[in-house]
């Protein structure tokens, strides 16, 4: 008796490129171990394709989406704004005074401001709030990559559960048949004097077990159908079990874990509020120069805590109301500074310190829960990859053990009902082999999911 193959294509070279980009964070690639079938590469990108409409990668993009925009406009290069007001007068007047005089006095005052924000670059605090919000949109883009991963690797997981069952329930059509022909064989016996009707009761008991068998088995078939259907639609799923070694292991060593990504910006974050908080001890100086209009005025001033420079247009400036006499004043250059002694300033620079040193401890922490967790990744791969090979071995052995059986029923020595029990359990063993592939499968995955890293990048 021949085992039954799980993968019958012929293998061509897989490769593997990955690609992660990240704020301060290195690229890394993985490289292929083994060989994946065309076709069943085709069936997994089809199987993944079916998550681009899932509902948690579409609100992880919107999220991207969001981010992006609040950079973008933080980095837009004019900031405009204007103002008008229109203002009169409720007056009242004695006898006398002329009608010209009170339509003057009751007249609409109008004004108007308008003024641009100009930002050929971002420096001080909005160099600050420019960073914080390109983290921002880093951490965006990593939560999509990290649910695309989880989402990726849920797939297969329930792509490959999926055949398991279904082989689950071959095996219990295989036992409900064995069961039904020994307890044929059963009845026989006892007609014939052979056999007690305890034993006739014992080979309905089994004959019902292996219903229940077959029942059970079908449902969690039904179940893993569903499962798989509800991540990636009813139409998509895998003909046979990929085989595990075709996927690249990747390099742990080179590729950072999410954690401690969160970690690394995490420090950034607190690194930029702690200069933050550091120039707010600084002085603020500002300098402006007013050209007077007659009736309007333009003005440009620059301020140290950004260095953006403002152009403010006013109708009513603040030449209107000076009276100068004989002398004509073309302008005004005002200079201040400010500067804050005491209050919170100092309490917020030690307190931003103090984050900055607990988001530090949290890197080095988060680089050795990653290590271990690599080492736990690594060992679970070794020992999935010794029970498939244990797994293997005993199906050989069942498929010979059932190879003997059936020469013994050739020759007399065996019963049919014999070769059957014999090729149940190679059946028996075919599903052991499954198992542990799956099994090799998901710890091979685990890498993917734990490294945010979607197996669709890595497919040819």
């Amino acid at each position: 008796m021949t085992p039954l193959p799980i993968n019958r294509h012929q293998p061509v070279h897989l490769f593997a490129l990955l690609a992660l980009a990240l704020l301060f964070m290195p690229w890394a690639s993985a490289q292929p171990t083994a060989s994946l079938d065309p076709e069943l590469a085709q069936e997994v990108r089809a199987l993944l394709a079916g998550l681009d409409d899932h509902p948690a990668l579409t609100a992880s993009q919107r999220a991207v989406d969001a981010a992006r925009a609040d950079l973008d406009g933080l980095r837009f290069p004019v900031l405009l704004s204007g103002s008008a007001t229109a203002q009169r007068a409720d007056v009242s007047a004695s006898d006398g005074v002329p009608q010209d005089t009170i339509d003057d006095a009751s007249a609409w005052d109008t004004s108007a401001t308008v003024t641009a924000v100009l930002r050929p670059f971002l420096l001080g605090d909005l160099g600050d709030a420019e960073r914080q919000r390109r983290i921002a949109l880093v951490q965006a883009e990593r939560r999509h990559q990290e649910t695309r991963a989880n989402l990726e690797a849920a797939a297969m997981q329930a792509a490959t559960g999926l055949l398991v069952a279904e082989h689950g329930v071959r095996i219990a059509e295989a036992g409900l048949l064995l069961a039904e022909r020994a307890a044929d064989a059963t009845t026989l016996r006892i007609e014939r004097g052979a056999a007690r009707d305890v034993d006739g009761e014992r080979a309905a008991l089994e004959v019902d077990r292996a219903e229940e068998s077959l029942r059970s088995a079908t449902a969690r078939a039904s179940l893993a159908a569903a499962r798989l259907a509800d991540l990636v639609g009813p139409d998509a799923r895998l003909g046979t079990l990929p085989d595990p070694n075709a996927l690249p292991t990747l390099p742990s060593v080179e590729i950072p874990a999410p954690g401690v990504v969160q970690a690394e910006l995490d420090l950034t974050l607190a690194e930029v509020g702690l200069a933050s908080a550091s120039r707010a001890l600084l002085p603020t100086a500002q300098a402006a120069y007013a050209w007077n209009l007659d009736e309007s005025a333009v003005t440009v001033s620059l301020e140290s805590r950004t260095l953006q420079p403002t152009v403010r247009y006013e109708t009513d400036g603040p030449f209107a109301t000076q009276d100068t006499g004989p002398i004509d004043v073309e302008g005004v250059f005002t200079f201040g500074l400010s500067f804050e002694v005491g209050g919170d300033a100092p309490a917020a620079r030690n307190a931003a310190a103090a984050r900055r040193d607990a988001a530090l401890a949290g890197l080095t922490q988060a680089q050795r829960d990653a290590a271990l967790a690599a080492s736990d990744r690594d060992e679970a791969r070794r020992a999935a990859r010794a029970e498939l090979d244990f797994a293997e071995r005993e199906r050989t052995l069942a498929y010979r053990d059932a190879d003997e059986a059936a020469a013994q029923r050739d020759a007399g020595l065996a019963t049919e009902l014999d070769v059957l029990r014999v090729e149940l359990t190679a059946l028996q063993s075919d599903l052991t082999v499954l198992n542990a592939r799956a099994t090799l499968l998901d710890a091979i995955l685990a890498d993917y999911r734990d490294l945010a890293i979607p197996l669709s990048e890595v497919l040819p």
